[in-house]
């Protein structure tokens, strides 16, 4: 029983430490690549499309990487094939000075990125039991926080020196914590059953037998679609927008850190406790408030006040996405619906970044006060908004189950 324990324990660190040299990198490439990109090119579409490639990759990886290791029954071989891809494309961004190499390199990284993440990713329902979902789910928010913290102020701190320091830094963290998550993790060998069709028509099969994957894949989508806007123009909202200094925006950025940790610990002791659809929907609403409001005005006294309870609904809405999806996952079938996360995520990125840029260029001029930058605060407020119909009506009783029987229903029919 101890040596269980002590073999449960190092999975959750494995897993956890994982998750920090990601969030890390993928956190400094999409906090400070829109730094990089608007000293190359005057378009804020063109800067929203080079953090925006990272929806390319997100839109095909994980749909092959996610079935590939459910039939496998491994998800380590492919975080490790993926590994110089994701510290390649991380060296690439430091290096080169001009437009599109520099896009070139970002989708290196992000096929690397997504292809170790879905295999990742799939591993924890693979490692934790399901009553204990929200106990390691929030010791790997943590290691998330921590991973978002190292980004941003040592990032801050390393780009005050040279550009490409935080980039470089990013790649070597990232390796050694595959590292450590190699020789730590050791897996159940689950196998997935064999499927006989194709990705579309049977991602086309699922969404018409399964009534939870049609409403979470929408919702879903709002979500990333809001957090793709942040990423891709939030720093750009502070700097060039509002003109802050680098202190404030420190202090800012702090504030976002002990928010973001904050939700972690709340979320993770929701999601064992209670069904956590209730508490997301209330979230859900603060986040959309938070972001329309910020809308309204440009006084940094509003910032102050209102940013804290965004990010903290934000955090605590995106980081229950996963979880409420495993709760409707049919048994054997993690990696192909994290594939489909993945996937949703990635088309979210694309209309998030690229499309939120095009609505700055043309709408911006009817928000003087901060560059045209308080459009992007407009789109994911409505984005999120519109996701509460869909979150409302997902199965709250029976869905593994209902779920597994479709998945049935599925294989007889193919």
């Amino acid at each position: 029983m101890v040596h269980g324990l002590i073999t449960l324990r190092r999975q959750w660190l494995a897993l956890s430490t994982a998750v920090l040299g990601l969030t890390a990198s993928v956190t400094v490439l999409a906090f400070y690549l829109p730094l990089v990109l608007s000293r190359l090119t005057e378009s804020q579409a063109a800067v929203g499309f080079g953090v925006g490639v990272e929806g390319l990759a997100a839109l095909t990886v994980p749909l092959f990487i996610g079935r590939a290791s459910d039939r496998r029954g491994r998800r380590i071989p492919y975080m490790l094939a993926a590994t110089p891809l994701v510290v390649g494309g991380l060296a690439g961004v430091a290096i080169f000075d001009s437009y599109w190499p520099l896009v070139g390199a970002v989708v290196t990284y992000f096929v690397g990125y997504y292809a170790y993440y879905t295999a990742y990713q799939s591993l924890y329902p693979d490692l934790v039991k399901r009553g204990e979902y929200g106990r390691a789910w929030s010791v790997l928010n943590i290691f998330q926080g921590v991973g978002v913290g190292l980004a941003l102020l040592g990032g801050g701190i390393l780009i005050g020196f040279d550009l490409s320091a935080p980039f470089i830094a990013a790649a070597g963290l990232f390796l050694l914590t595959t590292l450590v998550t190699v020789l730590l993790i050791r897996e159940n060998g689950i196998r997935g059953a064999k499927l006989r069709f194709g990705r579309i028509s049977l991602l086309l099969r699922r969404l018409r037998t399964d009534r939870n994957l049609r409403l979470f894949l929408p919702a879903h989508f709002g979500w990333e679609f809001a957090l793709a806007a942040i990423r891709a123009f939030a720093l750009l909202y502070l700097v060039d927008g509002l003109g802050l200094d680098g202190p404030i925006i420190a202090g800012i950025l702090i504030v976002v850190i002990a928010a973001y940790f904050i939700a972690a610990v709340t979320s993770g002791n929701i999601i064992d406790r209670f069904d956590p659809r209730d508490y997301t929907s209330v979230m859900i609403v603060l986040f959309a408030a938070a972001m329309l409001a910020m809308t309204l005005t440009t006084s940094q006294e509003a910032l102050l006040l209102v940013m804290p309870f965004g990010v903290f609904a934000a955090a605590a809405v995106l980081m229950l996405a996963y979880p409420i999806l495993l709760r409707v996952t049919p048994t054997g079938r993690h990696g192909e619906y994290t594939g489909y996360y993945q996937a949703n995520r990635g088309l979210a990125l694309i209309l998030g970044t690229v499309g939120t840029g095009w609505l700055i260029d043309r709408f911006g001029t009817h928000f003087p006060e901060a560059g045209g930058y308080q459009v992007f605060w407009l789109a994911g407020g409505v984005a999120v908004a519109l996701t509460l119909p869909f979150f409302l009506r997902l199965s709250r009783d029976g869905a593994e189950r209902a779920g597994a029987e479709r998945s049935n229903v599925v294989r007889r029919k193919a």
